[in-house]
């Protein structure tokens, strides 16, 4: 067991808290820095709920969304302030991705948006002739 009167075992224990925390930074800096790890910070923030309300007529479920979000804006909150150009950076590819999906979706022959696309934006050769 730890003495917390012996001031060099105090100071020590200072020391190690700051290098965890600078690692965890570091990591988070790494994290934002890629795309992929935008992408997964993204859908951790979506999967905790951070984007909408946590309230749901039965109260059980309104406790338990909340405290899944709560965690989603503790991710948040660090984000925005250790890597704010990251963060908004990841909000605008984020919205990127979510237009092509609904331009994806919006075939007008396909209202449903069930047919999946071949990847490109190009209609089929019109056979009208004029």
């Amino acid at each position: 067991m730890r003495n917390v009167s012996d001031p060099r075992q105090v100071k020590a224990d200072a020391r190690k808290a700051k290098r965890a925390r600078e690692e965890e930074l570091a990591d988070l800096h790494r994290l934002m820095g890629e795309p992929w790890g935008r992408r997964w910070m993204w859908r951790l923030l979506a999967k905790t709920g951070v984007f909408e309300s946590s309230f749901n007529p039965s109260g059980s479920v309104t406790y338990f969304n909340e405290g899944r979000r709560i965690v989603g804006l503790d991710y948040l909150q660090e984000a925005t302030a250790e890597c704010p150009e990251e963060y908004l950076l990841m909000t605008q590819e984020a919205n990127a991705r979510h237009r092509a999906q609904e331009r994806d979706h919006d075939d007008p022959r396909d209202p449903a948006g069930l047919t999946p696309r071949s990847g490109h934006d190009s209609d089929p050769p019109s056979t009208d002739t004029e």
